[in-house]
């Protein structure tokens, strides 16, 4: 997950800090959310000082790396799957 500062694009600010977390065979939806969601506020808490102090360090995102979804790519795969989501590809 990434803390960035926001910028007039969508994901795309300078970033303040990043953390990984595995993704396990047996993980759910719902699992890896609940997860994400509490390695998220870690990430945040660890993170905040430094933003409410204004020295959070910053790093540009590099434009090839991470992964970029648009609304539309969503919709499109659900028409064409007859009203099931499915994966882009």
């Amino acid at each position: 997950m990434t803390l960035h500062y926001i910028d007039p694009g969508v994901d795309t600010g300078d970033i303040i800090a990043q953390k990984e977390s595995a993704v396990s065979a047996i993980d759910t939806g719902e699992t890896l959310y609940r997860r994400l969601e509490l390695a998220a506020l870690v990430l945040f808490a660890e993170t905040w000082p430094l933003v409410r102090a204004g020295q959070a360090p910053r790093r540009a995102q590099a434009p090839d790396a991470g992964t970029r979804h648009r609304a539309r790519d969503v919709e499109s795969d659900r028409d064409r799957s007859g009203g099931q989501l499915r994966p882009s590809s």
